[in-house]
């Protein structure tokens, strides 16, 4: 009754009626509704035409029952001769097939053949057949000819290609019948076969009737487009209006859904566009309309909608159009009943709130509600013509029209009540500058304001001060007539640049008469300019001393590049923000890459205590030495001996750190090869002091075991003599080791080739491995002669490769042997597959006694470091759970060795 009411009162009923009546007769000219009940339909699989001019009733749809062959595709051959095929089976045209369910049809995958028998008034016509979206791929034969392939026609998914592309099929005919065959295939919609009508008629007037409604199409797509334009600038120039902004965006997605939709005038303009794309813009341009339709109207009248329902509309679109994103077609076209579902309680919700609107007699909303109510009937016949409940044609667009029509009218009331506020804003306004004016005058910076003619209008009490005159001898006054010869200054120039060019200007200028330093900012203003001044007398001072403080501060880091050691600055954040040459140099970062960076996370340091607790002693003290372990950018460790100074600013407040470290890596290396050495001199003295001593009473045990075990009375203890026998071996072996680790005798040196000394162990190491169940593998290298040891080479290739032969538990695995160049040095390697040496034992190789094995002595690979070091090579060792590798690196420039 409200509404009523409200039409009755404002006299526009006879206006919404014509509307109204003149939107029905769109919506029927759009849709093109034919006298279903006059026109012939088809009759088991022929349709009579012989009563029906083409010329004055125009095109007709081929509707009816047509011949269906479903899970096959049959070509007009196979309806001809001995071969012809007869049916009992009709399927209604236009019709999903799902309706149709032998078997599992009813999911919308399979094939089909559909024919029709078309009898014509006359024959010797140039008809056309216009042919609208079919699911999903078609060949269409006419009078056994193949005119039409849209997609690609398979018995199963992989041989069908859907696509949708509309179109008008031109033909000739001297028959007076016509027979059409149309194979179809959908293994990619969850609806499949013809969905919609097929129209015959002349060609000319078929084309007519085809450029006719894609003219009408791009019609309204360019009414959406501009008004999606339009209301996209009254939300830039008015922010707050979010409702402008909801409205172009609803806009944009009808404009969208126009070219992907009727016509598809997006194929038109990329024939290309894949199929899948094509219906994922089609949903998504209908899944997100609703919510900012919703928003739309929420933002129009809030006071009588609710932000729950328009947020749980907003979040549920949100869902479906993540489905239809990530989901292919076949999957999410499910979804659309359900979302149909949302999209008719959405519409029952605005109409609610718009009749709400019109109760509480808001602003516009009566004009307002004819337009949506059309446009949400549109959006309702959408709905049922989607799913096939409705035999008319997409209107969403014509209501759109009609909807933006009333969206006009609303608007200019608005437009008029706006200027009938004007006047009380005046008055507003006036009461704003009075407010205005008595803050200028209490704020304690200096403001005058200048027009065109840089003439003053207004002065406040502080710039009266600092201009040394009086409000009253200022206002209405030049400024370059009240202060002669300020033409030529900087003040000049700035207002002259804001008056002319519009733009703000901000400088500082030294007031003479006063020795003050003053900050100016010029703004323009429609008809000149404001002038705010600031004494900053006193920051001047404060900069002249940062300035100072400055030049001293890059003459300290001049000099600090200058430094060799590695020094830089970090903040108190630990971001680096000062590094010297030396540290790009030792550390191997370079500026531009370690500034920014946290130094403790660049550099890995390693601390000999808690970092809090240097921390701690750096801000008691000031600073804070010792030694630490950093990572270079190769990956090599430097042990630093580091001091740390704690800077402070300006205002004594700490604001940095300065780290000078001095690398002593060498140093620590060479502590460490001293104490090793020392250990090599103390076995040494050792082996020669008791050597001989052990040795002869053993000699003296191992003859009297040997004479007691040939006697007759002692033959039963042979075993216990053997045992006793072969451990004195061994501990005589122990003493050969020891006494070699100590050994002083000068090396026998001389040119010779490595691979060959491998080569004379070939035979040995592989008796040994295939007594252990192992392999072996030799790939030696081009590599030059050697001065070397050849007995001292032996033994350290021996013993590698019996410590790793012996590593190997399990059988079948393999032990390599290798020699090659690498830069300046000629490499031996010995690589196994056993088990691995422990990370915590890898640092104390060569350590006489040392050894992981049950049996073994720990002095093997002492022997070995030694014989290395005389030969003036390295070791290396990498290890892990796969293996051992032991590389030793030969000097290929040595020719002698001291």
């Amino acid at each position: 009754m409200a509404i009523w009411e409200y039409i009755r009162k404002k006299k526009i009923g006879l206006q919404m009626i014509g509307v109204v009546m003149a939107a029905m007769g769109l919506l029927i000219y759009v849709c093109q509704i034919d006298d279903v009940e006059k026109a012939p339909q088809a009759v088991h699989g022929v349709m009579d035409l012989t009563q029906w001019d083409l010329v004055d009733k125009g095109t007709i749809k081929l509707d009816g029952e047509w011949e269906f062959y479903w899970g096959e595709l049959l070509e007009p051959s196979d309806f001809l001769g001995n071969k012809k095929l007869r049916t009992d089976t009709y399927f209604s045209v236009p019709n999903k097939w799902n309706n149709y369910k032998p078997g599992d049809s009813s999911t919308g995958d399979g094939c089909a053949t559909y024919r029709l028998n078309v009898k014509l008034q006359e024959a010797g016509k140039y008809l056309s057949i216009q042919i609208p979206d079919v699911a999903t791929a078609y060949k269409l034969y006419i009078n056994g000819k193949l005119l039409s392939v849209v997609g690609s026609v398979g018995q199963e998914a992989a041989t069908s290609k859907p696509r949708y592309f509309p179109q008008i099929v031109s033909f000739y005919t001297d028959q007076q019948n016509i027979e059409l065959v149309i194979q179809v295939s959908n293994f990619a919609h969850q609806k499949g076969g013809i969905k919609s009508s097929l129209l015959l008629g002349l060609d000319q007037s078929g084309h007519k009737w085809r450029e006719k409604q894609m003219g009408f199409e791009m019609f309204i797509l360019g009414i959406f487009f501009i008004m999606s334009i339009y209301h996209f600038g009254l939300y830039l120039l008015r922010t707050k209006d979010k409702a402008a902004l909801y409205f172009g965006l609803f806009c944009l997605l009808i404009a969208i859904r126009t070219i992907v939709t009727g016509e598809i005038l997006l194929m038109s303009i990329v024939p290309s566009l894949d199929w899948q794309l094509l219906i994922k813009i089609e949903y998504l341009s209908y899944y997100l309309s609703v919510p900012v339709f919703v928003k739309f109207i929420y933002h129009l009248y809030a006071s009588n909608t609710s932000p729950k329902i328009s947020n749980s509309i907003k979040s549920m679109s949100l869902v479906f159009s993540g489905v239809v994103i990530f989901m292919p077609v076949k999957n999410f076209a499910k979804t659309l009943i359900w979302y149909d579902v949302i999209t008719l309680l959405a519409c029952i919700y605005i109409g609610m709130m718009l009749i709400r609107a019109v109760r509480s007699k808001q602003e516009g909303a009566g004009r307002f509600i004819f337009g949506v109510f059309i446009f949400l009937g549109t959006v309702i016949n959408d709905m049922f013509f989607a799913q096939g409940l409705l035999r008319t044609c997409e209107m969403v667009p014509v209501g759109l029209f009609i909807f933006i029509f009333f969206q006009a009218l609303a608007l200019s009331t608005k437009s008029s009540r706006a200027y009938a506020k004007l006047e009380k804003v005046s008055m507003e306004l006036q009461q704003s500058n009075d407010k205005v004016i008595h803050i200028l005058e209490s704020i304690m910076d200096g403001f005058f304001a200048l027009d065109n003619q840089a003439r003053f209008t207004y002065v406040n009490r502080e710039a009266e001060f600092l201009l040394q005159k009086s409000q009253e001898q200022l206002l209405g006054k030049v400024i370059w007539d009240e202060f002669p010869g300020s033409d030529q200054s900087l003040a000049y120039g700035q207002y002259r640049k804001v008056i002319m060019k519009k733009i703000p200007a901000h400088f500082e200028i030294f007031l003479d008469r006063l020795g003050l330093w003053l900050e100016v900012s010029a703004y323009p203003l429609q008809d000149g300019l404001s002038v705010f001044v600031r004494n900053i007398q006193e920051r001047k001072q404060a900069e002249d001393q940062i300035r100072d403080y400055t030049e001293k501060l890059k003459e300290q880091i001049r000099l600090l590049d200058l430094d060799p050691d590695y020094t830089f600055e970090w903040n108190l954040d630990g971001i680096i923000v000062f590094w010297n040459h030396g540290a790009e140099l030792g550390y191997q970062w370079t500026k531009d890459e370690a500034l920014g960076k946290k130094a403790s996370v660049l550099l890995e340091t390693q601390f000999p205590q808690p970092l809090q607790e240097i921390n701690d002693e750096l801000m008691a003290n000031g600073r804070w030495m010792g030694e630490i372990i950093q990572r270079r950018r190769d990956g090599t460790t430097v042990v630093v001996r580091s001091c740390r100074l704690l800077k402070r600013g300006v205002d004594g407040k700490p604001s940095g750190v300065l780290e000078f470290n001095k690398d002593i890596t060498e140093q620590k290396n060479i502590e460490k090869e001293m104490a090793r050495l020392d250990r090599l001199s103390l076995i040494g003295q050792m082996a020669a002091s008791i050597s001989h001593e052990v040795r002869n009473p053993m000699t003296t045990v191992r003859g009297f075991l040997q004479l007691l075990a040939k006697k007759e009375s002692n033959v039963k203890y042979g075993e216990y003599y053997e045992l006793m026998l072969s451990e004195l071996d061994r501990a005589n072996e122990i003493l050969n080791e020891y006494l070699s680790v100590a050994r002083g005798r000068e090396p026998n040196f001389r040119l010779q080739s490595m691979n060959e000394i491998c080569s004379s162990l070939k035979p040995l190491l592989e008796a040994d491995a295939f007594k252990a169940g192992k392999d072996i593998e030799f790939d030696l290298g081009n590599i030059p002669d050697l001065v070397l040891d050849g007995g001292e080479i032996r033994q350290l290739i021996l013993n590698l490769c019996r410590n790793g032969l012996e590593a190997m538990v399990d059988d079948g695995h393999t032990m390599r042997i290798a020699t090659f160049l690498q830069g300046e040095n000629v490499i031996l390697s010995v690589c196994d597959e056993g088990v691995g040496i422990p990370k915590e034992v890898i640092g104390r190789l060569g350590t006489p006694f040392l050894t992981t094995k049950d049996k073994g002595t720990g002095l093997g690979l002492a022997v070995c470091y030694g014989i290395a070091t005389r030969h003036k090579a390295s070791i290396e060792v990498s290890s892990h759970l796969k293996g051992t590798t032991f590389t030793i690196k030969f000097k290929k420039s040595a020719r002698h060795l001291a």
